[in-house]
């Protein structure tokens, strides 16, 4: 990223290798690049892993990779967690940093928080984030709270506030841990974040340095996906530390609104597999809102004149 003009301080400080994974958003990539170019912390290399875009991506980034000595890989479409996984392997420095094609960082974001592993205890920093719209009007913005520093892994298994494109981690916590789990499409950040938060801890900066863009291709996801992924990766987290037998009341209450989620997912269309899906969930957990749901689909048309009643 060669300014000669940088401050010594922000040039010899360790290399932070800058992931972005892409895929047919050139436009919104070069924004998100230039975030990276503009940072006041200037020891940074950035490598792109194109997932087989369709698009005039290449040839757009190309002035870009050339001026910037930006690291260019194109690889066939494996999806997200793939790229990022062949962005780390390519990667040289100390400090791996994530960021998602259609975010943006604030300049200062690394200059605040790469300084925050010189605590070696420290495996993870993230900080405060916000969402925009494509006019760049805040939508949500979010900070950190103390009590979410340190030892957060049994807070974070429950309450999902670390945004992707705002972590910094130390490259000797992915190769104790591993990657990313190419088998969790949409929730694979969420489990690398709880494996390395379990064996290390995490600080933070609470200022806002990331912005989300939402924008036409994000809203088109299915918006049961994620949340279904994020209840199977958390109950993969609790059998691979044990914790479904160390940690039974939480184990049963995961399950619980596992199944709770599935039977209101399908309430409406599957009513026999959705009240299934409620036993399940009371065997676990017992109580009167699952009690509550079933008679509800047991109720004919209760959906159906509930939702012309909720559009009126």
């Amino acid at each position: 990223m060669g300014n000669d003009q940088q401050d010594a301080s922000q040039t010899f400080g360790p290399l932070v290798s800058v992931v972005i994974p892409t895929y047919n958003q050139p436009g919104m990539l070069i924004e998100a690049i230039g975030s990276v170019l503009a940072q006041t912390y200037r020891n940074v290399e950035i490598i792109v892993v194109d997932d087989g875009s369709t698009d005039d991506t290449a040839s757009r980034l190309a002035p870009y990779v050339e001026q910037n000595h930006i690291k260019y890989v194109h690889q066939k479409n494996k999806r997200q967690a793939a790229a990022r996984n062949k962005g780390i392997s390519e990667a040289h420095g100390t400090l791996i940093a994530f960021l998602d094609h259609d975010d943006l960082w604030g300049p200062e974001k690394l200059e605040k928080q790469v300084p925050l592993f010189a605590n070696t205890r420290v495996g993870l920093v993230y900080s405060g984030a916000k969402e925009t719209d494509t006019a760049g009007k805040t939508l949500w913005e979010k900070g950190i709270e103390k009590f979410q520093r340190g030892a957060i892994f049994d807070r974070l298994l429950f309450d999902h506030f670390i945004t992707n494109s705002s972590v910094v981690i130390r490259r000797a916590c992915l190769e104790r841990v591993g990657g990313f789990k190419e088998d969790l499409f949409g929730v694979d950040d969420i489990h690398l974040w709880l494996r390395v938060c379990h064996e290390f801890e995490a600080d933070y900066v609470s200022d806002v340095l990331v912005s989300c863009r939402n924008h036409e291709m994000n809203m088109k996801k299915d918006p049961w996906i994620v949340p279904e992924k994020r209840f199977l990766a958390l109950i993969d987290i609790f059998r691979q530390y044990n914790l479904d037998k160390t940690a039974t009341a939480r184990w049963k209450k995961l399950n619980a609104d596992y199944q709770f989620f599935m039977g209101y997912r399908y309430k409406g269309e599957h009513r026999a597999k959705a009240f299934k899906h409620y036993l399940k969930s009371m065997a676990y957990r017992p109580g009167w809102i699952q009690v509550l749901a079933m008679v509800k689909l047991l109720i004919p048309g209760y959906y159906t004149v509930a939702s012309h009643l909720k559009h009126e």
